[in-house]
């Protein structure tokens, strides 16, 4: 019986990865690790759940768990990172350390341990390069990050590289802005869509001042998250470890997404305030997506005002997974 660990299980990623594991694995286990609990699962029932109280029981968990139900395919989704919007002092360094760094090394580690080769997918940020002065990225390209979150991604990938001598099967896949309505309310993409509902609902919660955003002209490389999550399987299924970009290397405007929500939703009055005018990076943070593309024939179908467009569809009909 395969046994599939998803670590990250309550995020965007995890959340979409685990339903479409639940359909593509039947018959297999499925071990979900999220920050307060981990579930195990077997022909979708739950038949096991640990409440983790804190950093050491975590720690513990995993390596019980490896021990027990050896793993065949492992993908860590976990992170801990900040909106554009927020500022670095809101970081819990503790925490953002642990999960970002710390817990890819521990389970691995122990996969060593009890002589365990599982596949091992890490999913890395366009972030890496927020620093660059090259436009498009490429997956060989010298990794510049400038925040803690990036530069804690950087610091695991260069880990990684060094199981290359236990013969350890590793991918990388270096995502670049995928969205969809699991995403919570500080992010762009949700925030936009959910401010123009709530006005034409006229909802308690309309805003009652224009809603911050950052530079309009700056571009966005984002895609549509199913997508990107249904690429990660076929990758861990069908290609040979490395390192991949999953992005669209079609950037939208900020102000030009904003203008297909708010025309999506009828809108003229001005709810958003454009706060910063100065570009956010050296240069754009633009995927180039041909490896993946020659690798497993990945190529995003929504991007641009179609992807707003859906987006729009999936909050306004409450889409479910």
């Amino acid at each position: 019986m395969n046994n599939i660990y998803v670590f990250g299980s309550k995020g965007q990623d995890g959340q979409l990865l685990t339903h479409l594991l639940k359909e593509k694995y039947k018959n297999s286990r499925l071990i979900l690790f999220n920050s307060q609990y981990v579930e195990v699962f077997l022909n979708s029932n739950v038949i096991k759940k640990i409440y983790l109280n804190n950093q050491n029981e975590y720690l513990l968990s995993v390596s019980s768990l490896i021990e027990k139900y050896k793993p065949k395919l492992i993908f860590y989704l976990a992170a801990v990172h900040i909106s554009s919007q927020e500022k670095e002092i809101n970081i819990d360094f503790n925490r953002s350390a642990f999960v970002n760094y710390f817990l890819p090394f521990h389970i691995l580690n122990q996969c060593i341990i009890y002589k365990l080769k599982p596949k091992f997918l890490f999913a890395s940020s366009s972030l890496i390069f927020s620093d660059s002065d090259v436009t498009p990225q490429y997956e060989t390209l010298e990794r510049k990050p400038s925040c803690t979150y990036s530069k804690q991604k950087v610091l695991t990938e260069n880990y990684l590289k060094t199981l290359l001598n236990f013969d350890m099967p590793i991918f990388v896949v270096i995502l670049y802005n995928h969205e969809s309505h699991l995403r919570s309310e500080k992010f762009f993409t949700k925030k936009v869509i959910s401010s123009c509902y709530a006005v034409v609902s006229d909802q308690l919660n309309r805003p009652a001042k224009p809603i911050r955003l950052f530079n309009p002209d700056s571009l966005i490389d984002m895609g549509y998250a199913n997508e990107y999550v249904k690429g990660m399987i076929n990758l861990i299924n069908n290609a040979t470890p490395g390192d991949y970009i999953f992005a669209t290397k079609k950037p939208i405007k900020v102000r030009d997404f904003v203008d297909v929500v708010m025309n999506y939703y009828s809108l003229s009055e001005d709810i958003f305030a454009y706060i910063e005018t100065k570009p956010r990076f050296k240069v754009p943070l633009i995927g180039e997506n041909l490896k993946v593309y020659k690798t497993i024939g990945w190529r995003p179908n929504l991007y641009r005002e179609k992807l707003a467009v859906q987006l729009c569809n999936d909050y306004k009909n409450k889409f479910k997974i």
